[in-house]
């Protein structure tokens, strides 16, 4: 982040610093990992829940913080902590901003949490696949790899 000192017509400083701007990333790029790849539910109560990490790097292989970062899934939604109660939110910045301590620099991690009823609409399926993605909402034509988890209900 830029700041600069502002200056009247005539020379004196007519503030301390305002915030200036984000310089842009250059050369962009995404990568997503999961904790696991696959879940079964023992019971029709039970949530699957996968720790879902975004990593955003430029043109030179260097993490990048402060890219507000999007997760998406065809199953469940992405909460800002592991229990199914917790706030739903799939936009994270990168990097350690307090919001999740246990993230490095240009890292950005959510929860994707999957209820039965929602992973299994139809009592008649045992299995099914969640497709789950990132991408830089800056840059929406950059998106991370697809990652496949396979969840399976225990018949």
């Amino acid at each position: 982040m830029l700041t600069a000192e502002v200056f009247g017509g005539s020379g004196e400083s007519c503030a301390d610093t305002v915030e200036g701007f984000i310089l842009p990333i250059q050369d962009p790029a995404i990568s997503m990992d999961t904790d696991i790849d696959y879940f079964v539910y023992l019971r029709t109560e039970d949530h699957a829940v996968f720790a879902t990490d975004i990593f955003v790097t430029d043109g030179h292989d260097q993490l990048i913080n402060n890219q507000l970062v999007r997760y998406l899934s065809n199953r469940g939604q992405f909460h800002v902590t592991s229990s199914p109660g917790s706030e739903v939110n799939p936009d994270m910045l990168t990097g350690n901003t307090g919001e999740c301590p246990d993230v490095g620099d240009g890292q950005a991690r959510r929860f994707l949490i999957i209820p039965f009823n929602e992973a299994f609409p139809n009592p008649n399926v045992e299995s099914t696949t969640v497709e789950i993605t990132g991408y830089i909402i800056a840059h929406p034509d950059i998106s991370s790899n697809l990652s496949l988890l396979l969840i399976q209900a225990l018949q």
